[in-house]
């Protein structure tokens, strides 16, 4: 990365007082040399520069007023670590990737993990049971590669994506629309701190005491695109927020996928239509992910992917042998489309005790998922 163009101090004052357009600023620093005599211009030499007015001049003089070593203090005390935009340590993924990068990135955790190659999964806060299922699928097999799955932390797609990714002990990024002094939703609060305990980390341009308001959410979005080689919209409505993902990852000129739907599902309607306008490529799994990707992005991944789908493959055959030949054949019978307890019992001919009874053994293994109302999906092929 080049030289810094922002002294750290005058940096974290202009954030904690508000923040400015990156590009903008960056424009006028270089014409003054530095933020430092960019600040300490007069009203009138400030106002007569491109790109600033008045909103713009109260910003910059109020950052000469904030206490930026008392909120040094507190971020050494709560574990934050502030990344300054042209500074070492700052993602390139977004100083080169993004034209409105933020000036500074807030993070608690492994700040390290925001250099490695990430993948967003977004979605809506209500998802199916076909979407929950895809979203757990895609955050557990991303989490079992080289891949970082990034989200917003919200209910829904967001939640279902980060704890699968931790489940298949992966690490995760959580980018949060409001400062560190909380996490909303607070039914997340468990979800968060395991984010941190797997190596992940919580990310956040806002500095501490920012609350979550309607418009954090949208700039909240284009950081989860910036971060991403690539974003998946599980499902989501056309005004949903996962629109405004899709719509940066675009922009930024990252890979956008989307998870295909019934055409009469208003879940899946977002997802559809970039389908449709060809905005977004098919994504039925993790290896349409990679596919997408360019190689050298993903060197040696699809191998790994390979490899990783035999092994499953065959602890799962060697666990349904276990199991016995009943076993095998219920197996058998399960597909894509979740099957009833019922169902099952009429395809196999086994009675509902059997048919329960190594469904559980199943569910234990990993070898099958079951979802709301007693249905099961498999895991594996063989």
């Amino acid at each position: 990365m080049s030289d810094p163009l922002l002294e750290s101090h005058e940096a974290l004052a202009l954030s904690l007082s508000g923040g400015t357009s990156i590009p903008r600023l960056a424009a006028i620093i270089k014409r003054c040399g530095s933020l430092h005599n960019l600040l300490n211009q007069s009203d009138r030499e400030l106002l007569g520069e491109r790109g600033i007015g008045p909103s713009g001049l109260r910003k910059l003089r109020r950052s000469q007023t904030v206490d930026v070593d008392k909120a040094d203090e507190r971020m050494k005390h709560t574990g934050i670590i502030p990344l300054i935009y042209s500074h070492p340590g700052y993602p390139e993924v977004l100083s080169e990737g993004m034209f409105d990068p933020p000036l500074v990135l807030y993070v608690k955790g492994d700040a390290g993990v925001l250099q490695e190659v990430g993948v967003a999964v977004v979605g809506t806060r209500r998802p199916s049971t076909c979407g929950e299922r895809m979203a757990r699928q895609l955050g557990r097999d991303l989490g079992g590669f080289p891949f970082i799955v990034i989200s917003g932390l919200a209910t829904g797609i967001d939640g279902l994506a980060h704890q699968a990714c931790i489940t298949a002990k992966g690490r995760t990024v959580a980018v949060l629309a409001h400062g560190h002094h909380t996490i909303e939703p607070s039914a997340h609060r468990q979800l968060a701190h395991s984010i941190l305990d797997k190596g992940g980390a919580l990310v956040s341009e806002y500095p501490w005491g920012v609350d979550a308001q309607k418009h954090t959410f949208v700039p909240r979005n284009r950081i989860i695109a910036g971060l991403s080689v690539a974003t998946v919209v599980v499902e989501g409505g056309l005004k949903s927020g996962a629109r405004h993902t899709a719509d940066f990852a675009l922009e930024y000129g990252r890979v956008l996928l989307a998870v295909p739907g019934r055409p009469t599902d208003q879940q899946s309607a977002l997802p559809n239509q970039l389908i449709r306008e060809k905005k977004a490529e098919l994504c039925r799994g993790v290896e349409d992910i990679v596919a997408s990707m360019p190689m050298h992005q993903v060197d040696g991944v699809q191998q790994a992917i390979d490899v990783r789908a035999r092994v499953l493959a065959r602890k799962a055959e060697k666990l349904l042998r276990a199991l016995g030949p009943e076993a095998i054949t219920l197996f058998e019978k399960l597909g894509d489309d979740p099957l009833h307890v019922d169902d099952l019992c009429g395809l196999t001919g086994l009675s509902p005790s059997s048919v329960l009874a190594l469904l559980l053994q199943m569910e234990i293994e990993g070898i099958v998922e079951q979802l709301p109302g007693m249905r099961y999906v498999p895991n594996f092929r063989l």
